[in-house]
């Protein structure tokens, strides 16, 4: 994913490291590029609630046993068309018609 600023930032202590390394003097341009990545994703993060919120997703998403024995699963799908769900109890077998409503199914 590239940057979706027009702008590179070049990390801070760059020139620091190309005197340790000069292997990499040929790559500043693709380690700027990753370190400007790298910020765009930091701010986005800030602004859904910052880094611990983030690393405490694994709690609400993925499948999740309940206290109560019951397994609920949450997905992240944005833009998602479809989605199906399968494993063993299907022969690991798609459904024959998936439409493009999200379908809930208790088991």
């Amino acid at each position: 994913m590239g940057s979706s600023n027009s702008t590179m930032t070049r990390p801070p202590q760059l020139d620091n490291l190309i005197k340790l390394d000069s292997w990499l003097y040929d790559f500043q341009p693709e380690i700027t590029r990753r370190y400007t990545v790298f910020l765009d994703y930091q701010k986005r993060i800030e602004e859904c609630g910052g880094m611990e919120r983030f690393t405490q997703g694994y709690k609400e998403f993925g499948l999740n046993v309940q206290p109560d024995n019951s397994v609920i699963c949450h997905e992240w799908a944005p833009g998602a068309d479809q989605l199906a769900l399968i494993g063993d109890f299907s022969e690991f077998q798609l459904p024959p018609l998936l439409t493009s409503s999200i379908e809930i199914v208790v088991f």
